[in-house]
């Protein structure tokens, strides 16, 4: 199926909104600053997390060995290309796996993709389709999330007409993967909570990570886990749970994903 021309676009269906270069001086800047003002210094936040690494072996939860093997299973993330057909496959993902199990939502996914693999085919759907997806007995039925989709496949057909693809866009976030330049990671999560739909604080964060970017999905058990080592204020303040996470990743050069699991361990 052709292309929409972005001269034909329809004004009417949703489209992408820069944010964080309208508004230079927003709310953004204004949250970065009290996010840093909550994470403590480099030292501190090393110092804490090794003091972990012991309680885990000292109290039996953990072997050395263990630790290492672990270690081994985890490298920082390398940057990759996105293409749209990916970027596009991956929200629709995120978003019907939203507030639920995986080993209930993965028979299901199937059909979802099925209807909704290629955004630019998504975008000629007309309601009456876009209803009857839900008669079928594969298809998870759940109308906010169906419409979604399709609303998302029309904010990325007008992103990839503005940058020429979703990896250009990305890449106007390239200091996202420097570990002491956060700045953009907020303007990032920001720029796609508030461009696609049913992409929430979590959602945001969950999309991220399965992008490759270095956050981390903020389960209950992580969070549980950052507010017992009081290294958030509160359970469900993920942002500050991702800079925390990343400031130790940093301090302690140790990737990320393995700082993560081993802070999940305190949480179960």
């Amino acid at each position: 199926m052709e292309n929409i021309n972005p001269e034909n676009f329809n004004p009417d269906m949703p489209a992408f909104e820069m944010h964080t270069e309208i508004f230079p001086c927003s709310n953004i800047d204004l949250l970065f600053f009290e996010i840093l003002a909550k994470v403590p210094e480099a030292e501190v936040l090393a110092e804490k997390f090794f003091d972990l690494h012991r309680e885990l072996v000292l109290s039996g939860r953990s072997t050395e060995e263990e630790l290492v093997d672990m270690h081994r299973q985890y490298e920082s993330p390398k940057r990759h290309a996105i293409s749209d057909e990916v970027f596009y496959q991956t929200l629709v993902k995120t978003i019907f796996y939203s507030g639920f199990r995986p080993s209930v939502i993965d028979r299901y996914m199937p059909a979802v993709f099925k209807y909704f693999e290629d955004f630019r085919k998504v975008v000629h759907y007309e309601d009456k389709a876009l209803e009857a997806m839900r008669s079928d007995p594969n298809m998870i039925k759940n109308r906010s999330k169906i419409k979604a989709c399709y609303d998302n496949a029309w904010v990325l057909l007008d992103l990839t007409n503005r940058f020429g693809s979703a990896q250009n866009f990305l890449d106007h976030y390239r200091d996202f993967f420097d570990k002491h330049n956060s700045y953009a990671l907020l303007q990032l999560y920001d720029e796609l909570q508030q461009n696609f739909y049913f992409l929430g604080e979590m959602t945001t964060l969950n999309f991220m990570t399965d992008l490759g970017f270095e956050v981390f999905k903020p389960t209950r058990e992580v969070m549980r886990a950052f507010k017992r080592q009081d290294l958030v204020s509160y359970e469900w303040d993920y942002l500050e749970a991702v800079y925390v996470g990343r400031g130790i990743s940093a301090a302690t050069r140790l990737p990320l994903e393995y700082v993560v699991k081993v802070l999940q361990q305190f949480g179960q």
